[in-house]
């Protein structure tokens, strides 16, 4: 029972994602994404912008298809002759939405990593829950490392994100002297009481499901709706474990045996080795990208960055564009994923105008509003150069 519980949660995450995808912010990030002729590639995804045209039309059919097998996967799981479906619905289903997410790296999310983790735990592990919570506490704790700095638990992010845009009555005096404090809290919360997740006294277990249900039901001021409800989804079936003293007891039972089933172990252990290539390094990954694509990234860091994007279409003629996608929020705006990429297809759309184009990309980037910027690359004739960032090695054309 619990264990279709938890399933049923993970596929009711798709919804969550497709909320993401269509209805959040003015229009939804999709729609805003098929918008914009200057496509943001994943540094890993090859014909990426061959496929553009065929995903404008398919994109519709795409989210139809994952709303369709998000609803399969849930029946699947309650009726008895579907069951033997559930594994191939639930990889169909994903193999959509990876489909939709990887056609555009500023549809990416830490809730489209962390349901895939669990996903991966919860179809490797078919005896237990015991593998997708050991999955959702590795994530828990990642998010509490990359907060293990200055700038997050004095409470500056916060306060930025908070002025930046959000309503008008969170920003009160009271609550800006709080936000400190609350940061603070919230690395506990991730490093400190998630790990009760995977105790064997259910009062433990009960407490810790208490303090992160509300703290994600206190969080979508500042994170949005999408995270909080995909967490509270992943969160909820483990309640059934409180309530019922033979399902505790037989995940306490699995439990005891989980030193000699190694494909329990294999999920968590990656998602926290995952988490290193951003760690190693003198370059402050917050500020370079490098790492991240594989780790996650909450909102650990509020970059302030310039971007500049200068084209000469011709001898004395300049074309400045460096506003372009200022609609994207300040992690993404100054991320050099997204400003190597929009460097690139910006290229590839003038190039066919102007034959004899020279492009120049500069990127100036610091942590919080205070302080003075330091210079992430600056890089002359960057249309013949085609910078790209790479995903698993430093980049060299940024500065050491």
């Amino acid at each position: 029972m619990t264990r279709r519980l938890f399933g049923t949660g993970l596929f009711l995450t798709h919804f969550a994602a497709l909320y993401h995808f269509l209805f959040s912010d003015s229009e939804g990030v999709l729609i805003d994404t098929l918008l914009y002729k200057t496509q943001v590639c994943w540094p890993f995804v090859p014909f990426c912008r061959e496929m553009r045209p065929a995903f404008t039309v398919l994109a519709p059919a795409l989210c139809a298809t994952l709303g369709l097998l998000a609803m399969a996967g849930v029946a699947s799981l309650w009726w008895p002759r579907w069951r033997p479906f559930t594994p191939a619905i639930a990889i169909a289903a994903l193999a959509v939405k990876y489909a939709i997410i990887l056609q555009d790296y500023t549809l990416m999310g830490n809730f489209h990593y962390i349901t895939l983790a669990l996903w991966a735990a919860y179809l490797l592990d078919r005896e237990s829950l015991w593998s997708p919570r050991f999955a959702l506490v590795s994530c828990y704790v990642a998010a509490g490392l990359v907060k293990l700095h200055p700038e997050w638990l004095s409470g500056s992010v916060l306060r930025s994100f908070i002025g930046s845009f959000k309503p008008e009555w969170l920003v009160h005096t009271a609550l800006l002297e709080a936000l400190a404090p609350a940061a603070l809290l919230n690395v506990i919360l991730e490093l400190f009481v998630a790990l009760f997740l995977l105790s064997s006294k259910r009062v433990f277990f009960a407490a810790a499901l208490v303090l992160l249900t509300a703290f994600h039901l206190l969080s979508w001021p500042v994170v949005g709706v999408t995270f909080p409800v995909t967490m509270l989804l992943l969160l909820a079936p483990l309640w059934f474990l409180v309530f019922s003293p033979s399902a505790w007891a037989q995940e306490a039972s699995l439990q005891r045996q989980v030193f000699r089933r190694p494909r329990a172990w294999l999920v968590p252990a990656l998602v926290l080795l995952l988490q290193l290539p951003a760690r190693v390094g003198a370059r402050d990954p917050a500020l370079t990208g490098e790492g991240r694509l594989w780790s996650i990234n909450m909102l650990d860091s509020h970059p302030f960055c310039r971007a500049f994007y200068l084209f000469e279409t011709e001898p004395g003629v300049w074309i400045d564009i460096s506003s372009l996608r200022s609609d994207l929020g300040p992690r993404l705006q100054c991320d050099p994923v997204v400003i190597s990429e929009i460097m690139t297809s910006s290229c590839l759309n003038l190039q066919s105008d102007a034959p004899s184009l020279h492009g120049h990309a500069a990127l100036f980037s610091k942590r919080g509003p205070k302080g003075d910027a330091q210079k992430i690359f600056a890089i002359p004739d960057s249309c013949e150069k085609r910078i790209r960032f790479h995903p698993f090695l430093k980049n060299d054309w940024m500065e050491p």
